[in-house]
């Protein structure tokens, strides 16, 4: 429904006939509430307006600017909302006429939305007068996308894929408790810790423990041959090292694919000099490969507007010679296509794997919620081993969405419906 400002007395809503008996509504005082600012207002009926919008008196004092859009209306025991009104915070870059093109394809599926989505950072946020400055999606006559900058109301729902400063971090947690996602920023011990409580997902985890001392680190050698150390806060695959026990000595691999062999002394030396200033995971080491490429998965795991997770897509990772993490892509597939080709599997027997892996990641991504609370736009990491066991390594809350441009085959179509589909589910959280 379309939003008109007209000349009536202060604070006064104007609803067609229509509206009034569809909710039964009386010509009485209600609570307005748009995002989290509220006010009464009077409901009366509409005589001039057309029959899809709504009125709302010029006199009124908003604190906020509403834009000329298409809005929808909800009516409950707390009175009546208009909305949705939604925040999506994707970057703490400043929002440039370049930054605001490259975030564009997260509204393309603003037409079964409605309301106010809008770009902002953290930094926007003026929590004392309850508004946010900010970039609101406004498409034009001729369907093309527009920009509006304006201060707007504090949204009913927050996307969160930057992680707010820790000055009034605690504040967002409790103001948007149940209506903000993703919530709970854990680290790779929390991920593990978390999944090992249920005997649905902990079947699905390599052996990792915390790192404490280099004759920890040796003693697990003894018994896995090869480890994996990972930093417990980090990204990117930045800072991953790779040990291999052979025998006579030991070799540890870099990221990049460099080595260095060593005898114990040298790893105990390797030890106080890299994993000193951080927290560290050893974990068991798993390394499938393609023609000398290691190959995992991302699996891109999404909820919509029936707020149920679904996958939205798989794609196969190779990464590049030599190195032991994917993150350096020397191409992407379609999950289906890396299946058959690593595995010498069937298409058939493909697409079966494919929906195990997709039963297991829901499993994870319902006991991450269980443990931290609301996400709704997750990549999870997922390695297959040569007996064809599924094992997950972790879960990003902010994964790069742009990895999907990278693939062989690219699916526009694909890319754009994972960039939407976290908008579908802010509309539903938010109760529209």
């Amino acid at each position: 429904m379309k939003l008109h400002f007209v000349n009536t007395e202060p604070d006064v809503m104007l609803l067609p006939n229509r509206l009034i008996v569809e909710h039964q509504l009386n010509k009485d005082w209600y609570w307005l509430h748009i995002g989290k600012w509220s006010k009464k207002v009077k409901i009366l009926e509409a005589e001039d307006l057309e029959e899809q919008s709504i009125g709302l008196s010029k006199q009124s004092d908003f604190p906020f600017v509403l834009p000329d859009l298409s809005y929808e209306l909800l009516v409950d025991d707390k009175g009546i909302h208009l909305g949705p009104v939604i925040a999506m915070i994707l970057t703490k870059m400043k929002l440039t006429p370049k930054k605001l093109e490259s975030l564009k394809p997260y509204f393309k599926q603003y037409e079964s939305i409605n309301g106010l989505a809008y770009l902002a950072r953290w930094s926007d946020f003026d929590w004392k007068n309850k508004r946010v400055k900010g970039y609101c999606y406004s498409p034009d006559s001729q369907g093309g996308p527009n920009w509006v900058s304006g201060t707007f109301p504090l949204p009913d729902v927050i996307y969160k894929r930057k992680t707010p400063p820790k000055k009034f971090e605690k504040k967002v947690n409790k103001k948007y408790k149940g209506k903000m996602f993703n919530s709970y920023m854990f680290n790779k011990w929390e991920f593990h810790d978390a999944l090992m409580k249920s005997e649905k997902t902990s079947p699905h985890l390599l052996p990792t423990c915390q790192y404490t001392d280099p004759h920890q680190l040796l003693e697990m050698l003894n018994t896995s041959r090869e480890v994996y150390l990972k930093p417990v806060k980090g990204s990117m695959g930045n800072g991953i090292f790779k040990i291999d026990n052979l025998r006579s000595h030991y070799e540890v691999v870099f990221g990049k694919g460099q080595k260095q062999l060593a005898k114990k002394k040298g790893i105990v030396q390797f030890c106080e000099q890299m994993l000193s200033r951080k927290k560290y995971l050893i974990q068991k080491a798993v390394t499938t490969k393609y023609e000398k490429k290691k190959v995992d998965f991302r699996v891109i795991m999404q909820k919509d507007q029936t707020k149920e997770w679904k996958c939205t897509t798989i794609i196969g990772r190779y990464g590049k010679s030599k190195y032991i993490i994917t993150n350096y892509t020397d191409s992407v597939v379609s999950g289906i296509v890396a299946l058959e080709t690593v595995f010498k599997l069937t298409h058939n027997e493909a697409i079966e794997k494919q929906k195990e892996v997709i039963s297991i990641c829901k499993k994870v991504c319902l006991q991450l919620e269980a443990v931290f609370g609301i996400y709704g736009d997750l990549g999870l990491d997922v390695i297959i081993d040569e007996d064809l066991k599924t094992w997950v390594l972790e879960a990003n809350k902010y994964h790069s969405h742009d990895l999907l441009l990278e693939a062989e085959e690219l699916d526009m179509e694909m890319y754009e419906t994972v960039l939407g589909t976290p908008l579908l589910y802010a509309k539903s959280l938010a109760g529209f």
